[in-house]
């Protein structure tokens, strides 16, 4: 429910004027599941600082005068649609391109994030070495959908689709109004089943799936992304694989030990550019947004972010939520 921490009297910093970090003498951690409820715990007063990816959260916060929030979307998760290759309707690259071609990305954009989120074209969000405006992804046009799904079907017959998502109300919302869309667009069906989140990620490791509606892949560098798109890590249906979507494309493997192993800049960023540009091309996901986080807060807890380095330099201020703390501080009245 709780976890208290208390300062390092010993801690390894001080800042230019000398003053040992952190400032603070304790943090208390408040495990709020529920999202109204920790909105208004912080509109109470009862919390000092929220972290929340919820758009309409931001918003809010946004205009409420006594709050201060910081928003950060760089080197954050991506929201896609996670694609299982093992599965045999999903192994075809023209149900891929239907279905990507058959979602209103802004559309969906709007009605969920409140328009606040940039939209995504690929799992590299912005700033991370490997980012692209354009990798390939086709764009909505159900006119082509249509016709990638009707060929599909002429030879295979009508597939039964499923797209997975968790208890959460939000992320059911989200994937009624995609499944309505491929729907009224192409007349694509798919049915929705809810897991449980600790039993939602448990399925994606076992393969247990054909579409889940995913977060992840935050970083600061490509590399980072390493384990879970190398071919290695695409272990067979029914055994544990952090490669979730099972995709295994020799390319991306080339390109993933090429970013590991050059110190040239150039030559790792168009490695990972590359890696951005297959996914594209054989729809090996289909990205729908940016992650945004907010830190709503009280405006007495001050220097939430901007950690200062011996070297003068600035430690990384929100990386998907994640700050230092040390340099926090609440201001006197």
């Amino acid at each position: 429910e709780t976890l208290t921490v208390v300062r390092n009297d010993n801690y390894w910093h001080t800042d230019a004027d000398g003053n040992a970090f952190p400032y603070l003498d304790a943090i208390e951690w408040v495990m709020l599941p529920d999202k109204q409820a920790r909105d208004q715990a912080l509109l109470a007063g009862d919390i000092d600082i929220q972290h929340t990816s919820f758009p309409d959260s931001i918003v809010a916060f946004r205009e409420e005068e006594s709050i201060d929030i910081i928003e950060a979307d760089d080197f954050g998760e991506t929201t896609y649609i996670m694609i299982n290759h093992d599965d045999a309707v999903m192994a075809d690259l023209r149900v891929r391109q239907a279905l990507a071609h058959c979602l209103d990305r802004d559309l969906v954009n709007e009605l969920r994030n409140e328009g606040i989120a940039r939209v995504a074209d690929g799992l590299f969000s912005p700033l991370q070495l490997g980012f692209l405006e354009d990798p390939g992804l086709p764009q909505f046009d159900p006119d082509a959908g249509m016709a990638l799904w009707d060929e599909y079907v002429a030879e295979n017959g009508v597939p039964e689709l499923t797209f997975g998502t968790t208890t959460v109300p939000f992320n059911l919302g989200t994937a009624e109004l995609i499944t309505a869309q491929w729907d009224q667009n192409c007349g694509i069906e798919a049915g929705i089943s809810q897991i449980e989140q600790g039993a939602f990620i448990t399925e994606a490791l076992v393969g247990n799936f054909q579409m889940f509606l995913w977060r992840n892949h935050a970083g600061t560098d490509p590399d980072q992304q390493f384990l879970w798109w190398w071919s290695e890590t695409a272990a067979p249906l029914g055994e544990v694989a952090l490669n979730f979507g099972r995709f295994r494309v020799p390319e991306i493997d080339e390109a993933l030990f090429g970013i590991r192993t050059q110190a040239d800049p150039a030559i790792r960023q168009a490695a990972a550019e590359g890696i951005n540009q297959i996914m594209a091309a054989q729809v090996l996901n289909i990205p729908t947004s940016f992650t945004i986080w907010g830190l709503p807060h009280d405006p007495s807890v001050q220097q939430l972010t901007g950690f200062p380095l011996p070297e003068g330099d600035e430690m990384f201020g929100i990386i998907a939520g994640r700050h230092a703390v040390a340099q926090i501080y609440l201001a006197e009245g």
